[in-house]
């Protein structure tokens, strides 16, 4: 995907889901412990399942890649461009989200 295919579509999602939290050119230092890596075009944060399940609805329809990342660890950032949306669940109820057996 090209750089004016994302941008057209990331304008096509703040049109869309204008409450959805976005944050641009984020390095992928600010969002894993590894702290490593580049440049992210644009990371989304949404706010609850209703909002994510929009998110990626909208991802699906377009076939925009996306990666879902919780708070980071254990993630190395890449030094290429993403050419899709990073979706951070780190906001409200996904920081109680618990894997494993408890």
């Amino acid at each position: 995907m090209r750089n004016t295919e994302l941008s057209a579509m990331i304008t096509e999602l703040e049109r869309q889901l204008p409450e959805l939290p976005l944050k641009y050119m984020v390095s992928w230092r600010e969002i894993t412990t590894l702290g490593v890596g580049s440049e992210i075009p644009v990371v989304a944060e949404p706010t609850d399942d209703i909002m994510l399940a929009r998110l990626l609805a909208f991802c699906r329809e377009r076939t925009l890649p996306v990666l879902l990342v919780g708070g980071g660890s254990n993630l190395v950032g890449c030094d290429a461009e993403f050419a899709g949306i990073v979706v951070r669940l780190r906001q409200n109820d996904f920081v109680r989200l618990r894997f494993g057996r408890n």
